[in-house]
């Protein structure tokens, strides 16, 4: 499967079959997990799988996702620091295992506010400093959704896209204008559209991105009170690394030659905020 059609088909998943995982699918689970996992910006992660019905964990309490998650009985979780950059680096590497999970057939769902997190953070021996940003369940998905997940899908309107005049751009004469899409460099048109498709906190989409004849520089329109509501962390960080992440694998599969450099674009000041380039080498 092509890395975009993989980001495309990934789906938040909230209800999962109860039986749990066999030793094998958990075996693929762990090697997936255990790789060395570092982000754009040079931050790596040790990420933690913890399964509820290990003794230990038992003793810690009920992990609770307010009624959202059905049936799961593994999670992954990490630690950060809680500056934007660290968070960024967190949500590149959680979303990079997550699409390796999916491409094995294995089903997860982003939870950045609905879960217990002192539970996590006692299940993780969290130190001093240090945040739980996001947890994932993992597992086989039900066949049938819940009542509550049809409820949130519907919510967040999880399937609906910003239009590509609202997310893309391109400069001209140091102004910021709607990109028209059929006049974009076809070689980064794969690395867009997995931008497109990626997922956000309450299906936002913060990303912006001004796209050069061999550049895509990401921007954060960032939501101020949205981000507020969280009150250790800028919570859409999570979503630029998520897009970075997206951005990375897809080039890769496709083979384009490039790297992530800070290189501000030419434009008048913008109320978005700056995050990173990907510059492809010519």
């Amino acid at each position: 499967m092509k890395e975009l059609e993989n980001i495309k088909s990934r789906r938040s998943v909230r209800t999962f079959k109860p039986e749990g995982i066999d030793d094998k699918t958990l075996k693929v689970i762990q090697d997936i997990v255990s790789k060395k996992w570092v982000g754009p910006f040079g931050k790596s992660y040790n990420f933690t799988l913890i399964n509820l019905n290990d003794e230990n964990i038992k003793e810690l309490g009920n992990l609770t996702s307010y009624g959202v998650i059905k049936g799961a009985n593994l999670y992954l979780a990490g630690s950060s620091e809680s500056d934007d950059r660290s968070i960024i680096d967190y949500g590149y590497c959680f979303e990079k295992i997550i699409l390796d999970l999916n491409r094995e057939g294995i089903s997860t769902c982003w939870l950045g506010g609905t879960f217990g997190r002192g539970f996590v953070a006692n299940a993780l021996g969290l130190e001093s400093g240090f945040i739980v940003p996001a947890i994932t369940p993992i597992g086989i998905k039900e066949d049938k959704s819940s009542i509550t997940e049809k409820l949130v899908r519907t919510i967040a309107q999880s399937n609906k896209r910003l239009d590509d005049e609202k997310i893309f751009f391109i400069v001209e004469d140091n102004l910021v204008l709607p990109a028209i899409w059929e006049g974009l460099n076809s070689k980064l048109k794969g690395l867009l559209e997995a931008v497109k498709y990626a997922p956000s906190a309450s299906n936002k989409q913060p990303w912006r991105i001004l796209v050069e004849f061999n550049a895509i520089h990401l921007f954060w329109d960032k939501n101020e009170k949205y981000n507020a509501s969280m009150k250790n962390f800028n919570i859409q960080a999570l979503d630029m690394g998520i897009a970075l992440a997206h951005i990375d694998s897809v080039a890769k599969d496709e083979g384009l030659k490039g790297s992530f450099v800070e290189k501000y674009p030419d434009i008048n000041e913008s109320d978005w905020i700056y995050i990173n380039s990907w510059v492809r080498y010519l």
